[in-house]
């Protein structure tokens, strides 16, 4: 019996404010048409990231990275994720809106590990759930 859930949505800071990061089915779906299966990804960008002593991302093994996974997985995590508060304001993302967030502010206008760590920590939240991730207890 499955005593505790975890949610699978991720609030972070992105680009110009905080935005909810949630792989919904139909973005599931549209993702594993192009790229194969979410759990492959995120085993692949686990495979690719290392962390410093200092807790910062490295690229531990470059060729694993997609970019363009990396870039589908969080134009379609926003789209899911549907919210974002930018200036105090809550907003609604859509699809255009992800679009240009992603265009703006992941490789290459952004550092290729920055956008990898982003695309892992958006499968392993999908993966395992925030909480767990964190090692709270479930409330």
């Amino acid at each position: 019996m499955i005593e505790a859930t975890y949610e699978t949505d991720e609030v972070l800071d992105f680009a110009d404010g905080r935005y909810r990061f949630w792989m919904t089915m139909p973005e599931v779906n549209e993702f594993e048409r192009k790229h194969g299966s979410l759990m492959s990804a995120h085993f692949r960008l686990h495979s690719a990231i290392g962390f410093t002593k200092d807790r910062e991302v490295v690229l531990a093994n470059g060729p694993e990275v997609d970019i363009a996974l990396c870039r589908d997985l969080i134009r379609l995590s926003l789209i899911g994720g549907a919210k974002c508060e930018v200036d105090g304001e809550a907003n609604e993302v859509g699809p255009q809106r992800a679009r240009e967030l992603v265009d703006l502010y992941t490789y290459p206008e952004r550092p290729i590990e920055e956008t990898a760590a982003l695309a892992w920590q958006i499968t392993a939240v999908a993966m395992y759930g925030r909480s767990k991730l964190r090692g709270a207890e479930a409330s």
